[in-house]
């Protein structure tokens, strides 16, 4: 039996996941503007983490998807539990993430998501060594789209949850402006 509201939901997430995503690949190859796709992408882990946990807690919004993410992204959280501080907070609020060297790469040439995953030589979007931290913002974009797509996809199975962290996030935010 499906949810009263499962069409209205699923529609709504949707939306939002093209949104965002038409913006995150105009960002990378058309703008090319590396700071922002990076500050979108982070920001986007939380607020899906919001739908996946239900939490208004950012930090576990974050770190919950950022783990949802897959592939080395939860290595990546495990070797460094204070991501969310450092480079999203760090991005968000002072430019820069806190106590490392920070770089982001770009994109010269438009890619197709395919050929983005294609890659061999970045098989993720953050790579965090003791002194610095990248964005790849392509690679982190495909996964987060991937991340994104699963997730929806799984939208029905959650509604059955009573309580689900899917509609109450659903019915905070404010999705009336997209359109």
């Amino acid at each position: 039996m499906s949810h009263p509201r499962e069409t209205e939901i699923v529609d709504r997430l949707r939306l939002a996941r093209m949104f965002q995503m038409n913006d995150l690949r105009r960002s990378i190859f058309a703008a090319k503007a590396n700071f922002l796709t990076a500050l979108g992408l982070v920001s986007y882990t939380e607020f899906w983490g919001h739908f996946l946990t239900g939490s208004d807690a950012a930090r576990a919004a974050f770190d919950a998807f950022f783990t949802y993410l897959g592939g080395s992204y939860p290595a990546v959280l495990a070797n460094e539990p204070r991501i969310y501080d450092r480079l999203r907070c760090g991005l968000a609020h002072e430019y820069v993430p806190k106590h490392r060297a920070f770089s982001i790469v770009g994109e010269n040439a438009d890619l197709s998501d395919d050929q983005i995953r294609a890659r061999p030589m970045r098989q993720h979007g953050v790579e965090v060594t003791p002194k610095a931290i990248t964005v790849i913002n392509a690679r982190y974009y495909v996964d987060l789209a991937d991340a994104v797509d699963r997730f929806i996809g799984e939208v029905p199975q959650r509604l059955q949850s009573p309580g689900s962290s899917v509609e109450r996030r659903c019915d905070q935010v404010n999705f009336a402006h997209f359109t």
